[in-house]
């Protein structure tokens, strides 16, 4: 499932498939879902399906809570909680921006999960260069427009909700000035993802 997609690599036909599986689930998966947690391979996509679970459960905010959206226990619920963190845990970072879609895990960690042990988790990952480019790199979305198609960016206020946005912009600006050709590249093409980069944000140096 989680690699289920068009063959561009385009994340919209992902998107449209793991919102029909989603759909499908049923109050009989409930009891089992704990269990296919910690076996099954499409992590990726199930962390779709928590992550929904949770909203329906009013969490983080209570406002997002829909009795009807809800197919397990509360209890079932709790546990596909702690199975799937388990899972977060033994990929780490560096294992879930591998994934096809790292901001559904990444985001479900940050809402039913313990923001601390997730941030704590990103500081080893953005503890070197070539760590934060990928998981910067793994923040991307798709975006469509009239203008100029489709095409993969990264949107500041996304890197805001894991990290602080001005800090990085820094040290990417840092970076972009290192003679070093295979890290020059590659901060190249992650800043020309960032949405706005060049906007008058109070953050630029005097490199």
């Amino acid at each position: 499932m989680d690699e289920v997609g068009q063959p561009s690599g385009l994340n919209f036909g992902r998107k449209v498939a793991w919102d029909r599986a989603t759909a499908l689930m049923a109050q009989p998966v409930g009891p089992h879902l704990p269990k296919l947690i910690r076996d099954a391979p499409a992590i990726n996509w199930l962390a779709d399906v928590v992550r929904d679970q949770g909203f329906a459960f009013g969490l983080p905010n209570p406002s997002t809570s829909r009795s009807k959206r809800q197919w397990i226990s509360r209890d079932d619920f709790d546990a596909s909680v702690q199975s799937i963190m388990a899972r977060f845990r033994s990929l780490g970072i560096a294992g879930i921006i591998k994934k096809p879609v790292p901001l559904t895990m990444l985001y479900c960690w940050l809402r039913l999960g313990d923001k601390d042990e997730l941030n704590a988790a990103i500081s080893v990952q953005i503890s070197s260069d070539f760590g934060l480019l990928d998981f910067l790199f793994g923040l991307k979305t798709w975006i469509g427009t009239s203008d100029n198609g489709v095409f993969q960016h990264i949107r500041p206020e996304v890197i805001g909700h894991f990290l602080d946005y001005n800090q990085i912009k820094l040290r990417l600006q840092k970076m972009l000035a290192d003679q070093y050709p295979p890290m020059k590249e590659r901060v190249s093409q992650v800043v020309g993802m960032i949405e706005d980069w060049d906007a008058d944000d109070g953050t630029s140096v005097d490199l």
